[in-house]
């Protein structure tokens, strides 16, 4: 079930990135996202048991890295909020350079009921300062989601991530826009040292027709947890289009070289 194609009967969505840790593998956190409505359908009271199965798989079709998870989730505790949003699991892979598909499987163990989601990632070789763009990362409110986080011992040591301006938060997997509304974002880049003269952003529809521009500002800086990183922060608007899923691609100019680098996210536009 885990190679077949992604969607199922639960809802869930990943979020994948790769972080500069020094070594020559890359720390890559791996957010899972799952829709708590259809996670729990069927489901008794008491304790739901729910399987977490992540696989980084190589151009080759080998698996890089993977990591199983088996949790319990009491419904009397984390019912109210698994219907107002769902569950996020964050755990992580350890990565060579290289291009991955990330796939995972989520599991109701009561109900056998499954979901799968995919996401793209390529890991840069740092060592040889290869510049990329992290997914635009939507940070969201604290409470909204419940939470699982992989044990101390399993992130290995690893720093968190995910901060703006000295405050930790947690990105969206696949984030809710709706047209009209200004989001905030932060945007991760390596080695585009120079700022960025010119932004642009657009979505696209599944075919990959280009629906429309996307006005995206980045008006704060600061350097990364990394010395080759620079994390942008700013905001994110849309303009009036139709309500589905949608690709939403920035484009980062480095005013050094010219050179283009673009990242994509998949985003839900709301009514």
């Amino acid at each position: 079930a885990i190679m077949g194609g992604a969607g199922g009967q639960v809802g869930s969505s990943v979020l994948a990135a790769p972080f500069n840790v020094g070594g020559v593998a890359a720390y890559v956190p791996v957010l899972v996202e799952i829709d708590g409505t259809s996670l729990m359908a069927g489901s008794a009271d008491g304790t739901m048991p729910v399987e977490l199965y992540a696989y980084a798989i190589s151009t080759t079709g080998e698996v890089s890295d993977f990591f199983v998870r088996a949790l319990g989730l009491d419904l009397a505790q984390a019912g109210p909020a698994l219907q107002q949003s769902g569950f996020k699991y964050f755990g992580h892979f350890d990565l060579m350079p290289g291009t991955y598909e990330v796939r995972v499987m989520v599991r109701n163990g009561s109900t056998g009921a499954t979901g799968v989601a995919t996401s793209s990632l390529r890991v840069p070789d740092f060592d040889a300062g290869d510049p990329l763009v992290l997914p635009l990362m939507f940070p969201e409110p604290q409470g909204k989601w419940l939470v699982g986080l992989e044990s101390e011992e399993e992130r290995q040591g690893y720093p968190y991530p995910f901060m703006m301006q000295g405050a930790p938060f947690m990105p969206a997997a696949r984030p809710v826009v709706r047209p009209g509304e200004t989001s905030r974002i932060s945007l991760m880049a390596y080695k585009l040292r120079g700022g960025v003269t010119d932004v642009s952003a657009a979505i696209y529809d599944y075919e990959g027709n280009r629906v429309a521009d996307v006005d995206v500002v980045l008006d704060q800086q600061e350097s990364g947890q990394d010395t080759s990183m620079t994390q942008y922060h700013g905001s994110c608007s849309l303009p009036s289009v139709d309500q589905g899923s949608y690709k939403l691609e920035v484009t980062l100019e480095d005013p050094g070289s010219g050179t283009q680098q673009t990242s994509a996210i998949e985003v839900l536009v709301s009514g």
